[in-house]
Parts: structure tokens; C-alpha cells; sequence
């Protein structure tokens, strides 16, 4: 799950950052851009904290370092 969780925040990420890169080079117009940014933030910030909040699969007893 936590594998899944990760890719699909970096494909989020790429949703984000990808429309800003189209709109530089002149693939695609503003309402696109935004469109799509929206698009992106919004399946980050729904993703992403399923993989940031899992905890560690430690033996009991055991304390990781932060």
C-alpha cells in the first residue's frame, strides 16, 4: 500500500510541475495550466498523506530515531 501510495503522490507531483513546463515551451494556454495544477494539488494532498502517516512495521519495543 505504501508502495502504490508513493507512486501515485509522484505522479501528482508530475501533474503539478508538468503543466508549468507545456505552458513555458507554448503546448498549451493558461485555463489548461490552471486547470490541470488544480487537478495535480489537489490528488497530491489526497495521496500523499496515506503514505507519510503510515507508521514503520517495527518489532514491538523497538524505537526509531525521528
Amino acid at each position: 500500500m505504501k508502495t502504490i501510495s508513493q507512486f501515485l503522490s509522484l505522479v501528482a507531483i508530475g501533474g503539478v510541475l508538468a503543466p508549468s513546463m507545456l505552458y513555458f515551451t507554448n503546448v498549451i494556454d493558461l485555463p489548461q495550466v490552471k486547470s490541470l495544477t488544480l487537478i495535480g494539488t489537489v490528488a497530491w494532498f489526497v495521496v500523499a498523506p496515506l503514505w507519510m502517516g503510515l507508521k514503520s512495521t517495527a518489532p514491538s519495543g523497538y524505537q526509531e530515531e525521528a
